[in-house]
């Protein structure tokens, strides 16, 4: 337990935990901070059971156990006091509360939100007889302190244990407090969320993009721009999504660039925090469509039955993603599934080609096309940025032909 002598950890103040306003904070900067001080923030490491990163309730957001990993694996393994020294127990301690950091940053998609970090535990492997588990943990404490200031400040303890899962030796798990999202962040809102929402129905296609490496990314919007499709969903199916979301909004504005494959609330944090102006989601999470219509974001869920389309529509919602399209019973299912809900446009995604675009497109129920068809990740892997632009230019030819009205610009 935390509390020996000479041990640097916050001191209780004997004080409720409050709620801080933004006007409180006008002058944070966390990230700045963390930048000044020489630091870089990996990205958030993925949960390695049935669990989530992070789970808020109320203004308290509580973060799993994480620990040393950088570049996606343990930077140390072993038990401090035996095949590790106390400074590199220390200094695994300080790896783990940078990726803690960035797992809040997913989270938030703020670092100026974290109104306190209120709460450590700190597990160190420990060799038989080791008694400074306090020591190695201040290498958390002290970097929060760094990092937050005051904010970091906060309650611990220090446990020593036998071992930890891959023989890590430290894992850490924090209590935070959060101040709400200030009105004036830079969201959508209802009336840019339904421009988008438009937009996506006058271009009539989405491409639907599994990106393996996120230095692709920028020449891949790059073709799609050039070949007239301002458009681009990238789902996450990959490691890289989220760091090609962020490339691509940030350097190349004009793109309307959406996440796919959303199945999590946390993932759909993480895609509006890296710069996403809609979501897609395979199934119908109807956790990730009361998040979005509470954020006011624009979201597409997917749906196969008429009990879906149904839930749906009880949301608000008029537009869906019809998936797997082809696999479902492509056209004459769509129409069937279609027939009840007169106010209901559909996406059609899954086995669409350049084959069977048109007759989809044909169907007054459909209001834009999803399809891999266009950008295939095979020809990303392979830099063939310009056959991906004829393929695009083909797929509007046919959008044209078949929507006169709202096709290529």
């Amino acid at each position: 337990m935390d509390g020996l002598p000479g041990e640097k950890v916050g001191e209780p103040s004997g004080e409720p935990i409050l709620p801080i306003s933004h006007t409180d904070s006008a002058r944070m900067d966390t990230e700045k901070r963390i930048r000044e001080l020489g630091l870089e923030l990996p990205s958030p490491p993925k949960p390695v059971g049935a669990y989530l990163p992070a789970r808020q309730t109320g203004n308290l957001l509580f973060l799993s156990g994480t620990t040393c990993y950088a570049d996606g694996k343990p930077m140390r393994t072993g038990r401090v006091g035996a095949e590790l020294s106390l400074e590199e127990g220390y200094a695994a301690a300080r790896q783990t509360a940078l990726n803690l950091i960035s797992v809040l940053k997913a989270a938030l998609g703020d670092l100026d939100r974290v109104a306190r970090i209120v709460k450590l535990n700190g597990y160190v492997n420990s060799a038989p007889g080791f008694d400074r588990q306090p020591e190695v943990i201040n290498g958390a404490s002290e970097l929060l302190e760094q990092v937050f200031g005051e904010r970091g400040r906060h309650a611990r303890t220090s446990i020593g244990v036998s071992d930890l899962p891959g023989h890590i030796p430290v894992e850490i798990e924090l209590l935070v407090q959060v101040m709400p999202e200030p009105s004036g962040r830079d969201v959508p809102g209802p009336a840019a969320g339904a421009e988008v929402l438009e937009k996506i129905g006058e271009l009539g296609l989405v491409p639907v993009i599994e990106i393996e490496h996120a230095e692709h990314a920028v020449p891949l919007g790059e073709a799609l721009l050039a070949a007239g499709l301002p458009c681009a969903e990238i789902t996450f199916r990959t490691d890289a999504a989220e760091e090609a979301i962020r490339r691509l909004s940030a350097s190349l504005p004009q793109l309307l660039v959406g996440a796919g494959t959303i199945l999590t609330l946390d993932q759909a944090r993480r895609a509006v925090a890296a710069g996403a102006r809609f979501v897609v989601s395979p199934g119908l999470n109807l956790d990730l469509i009361d998040w979005c219509l509470q954020e006011q974001f624009p979201v597409i869920p997917g749906v196969a039955t008429p009990t879906e389309v149904g839930l749906a529509v009880s949301r608000g919602l008029s537009i869906v993603k019809f998936f797997p399209a082809e696999a479902l019973g492509g056209i004459k299912m769509l129409k069937a599934l279609a027939a009840p809900f007169k106010g209901v446009r559909f996406v059609p995604t899954g086995g669409i080609t350049a084959a069977n675009l048109a007759d989809y497109l044909k169907t007054p129920a459909v209001y834009a096309c999803g399809g891999s068809w266009i950008a295939p990740p095979a020809l990303i892997s392979a830099g063939a940025f310009e056959e991906i632009a004829r393929l695009t230019r083909e797929a509007l030819q046919i959008v044209h032909t078949c929507r006169p009205e709202r096709g290529a610009r």
